[in-house]
């Protein structure tokens, strides 16, 4: 009987501790971590749909400013002799090698963002800080897509490509900016040793002009 008495109280006693963790109540976690604003920020909408609250946007401002569409559409050119392509990736759609070893690359892809955003971060990788709205003005317009017209970059010295990659002396880049009909920008972009982009100029420009965008 004392056995089993022992028993009941063990049990009894189990059982008022779980119910007395069960009725504990989590204990209340403030954050007090902040940031500052951005031009990418956006004023909190009331009753805002999914597609609104989670979309990203573009930053603001600048000449052309757009926002990309969430996919990049297929291109297709005719890719000049000498050029070695490489498999694609998700920033490249088209990525290529270019010059007698294979030393300088153009790749073809499309983001979001403006026209000066762009810009002036191919121009940071050469140690250009500053890029404004005339500088856009005042670039050459070229041919590409066939009807369509870019933004012509040059750039030339050390080339600080970022991403962990070394930065090379005597490289020199040529770009083509623009946007599509339907706000997204594209770009073509070609780097390398200098003497290398200089040679391939004339190629490059024709691959542009050749470029098209497929289903």
């Amino acid at each position: 009987m004392r056995l089993m008495q022992r028993r009941v109280w063990s049990l009894a006693a189990a059982a008022a501790v779980v119910m007395t963790g069960c009725e504990d109540k989590p204990a209340e976690v403030v954050v007090e971590t902040t940031r500052p604003l951005t031009s990418a920020d956006r004023a909190p909408k009331l009753n805002a749909t999914s597609s609104e609250r989670f979309e990203r946007s573009a930053p603001h401002g600048g000449m052309g400013a757009v926002t990309a569409p969430a996919e990049p559409a297929n291109y297709e050119g005719t890719v000049p002799d000498g050029w070695v392509e490489k498999p694609g990736t998700q920033f490249r759609l088209l990525n290529y090698a270019v010059g007698d070893e294979g030393t300088g690359e153009v790749y073809v892809s499309q983001t979001r963002g403006d026209l000066l955003g762009n810009v002036g971060r191919w121009r940071r990788q050469f140690g250009i800080t500053e890029t404004t709205d005339d500088d856009l003005i005042n670039m050459d317009r070229v041919a590409v897509m066939g009807t369509g017209e870019g933004l012509l970059v040059e750039a030339a010295g050390t080339y600080s490509p970022g991403m962990g990659r070394p930065s090379a002396p005597d490289h020199a880049l040529l770009g083509v900016v623009g946007v599509l009909s339907d706000g997204a920008i594209f770009t073509v972009k070609m780097t390398g040793p200098e003497a290398v982009v200089k040679e391939e100029r004339a190629r490059f420009l024709e691959f542009c002009r050749s470029l098209r965008m497929v289903e």
